[in-house]
């Protein structure tokens, strides 16, 4: 898997941004995020690598800024987007 900063958003994302720069790598692989839909982000990771950019990805989502009440980010692992629930 090669690194995928063509698909970048046309937001800043802080996860995103952090893949890009290559501060999140996850053995030889780098996890691609493919899309970003308002507060939904779609990653192609390799099955054995999944569990620790779950971990990645929801430290960065529920620490990107500090808010009075806490922020909870939900994650789901699939094969496919079409199954993911």
């Amino acid at each position: 898997m090669e690194k995928c900063t063509e698909f970048a958003p046309a937001k800043a994302n802080p996860v995103f941004d952090r893949l890009a720069a290559g501060e999140i790598s996850l053995g030889a692989a780098v996890p691609c995020m493919i899309l970003q839909i308002h507060d939904e982000l779609l990653f192609d990771v390799l099955p054995a690598e999944a569990d620790e950019l779950q971990i990645l990805v929801k430290q960065e989502m529920e620490h990107v800024a500090t808010f009075t009440v806490p922020i909870f980010a939900e994650l789901a692992l699939d094969p496919n987007w079409r199954d993911v629930k």
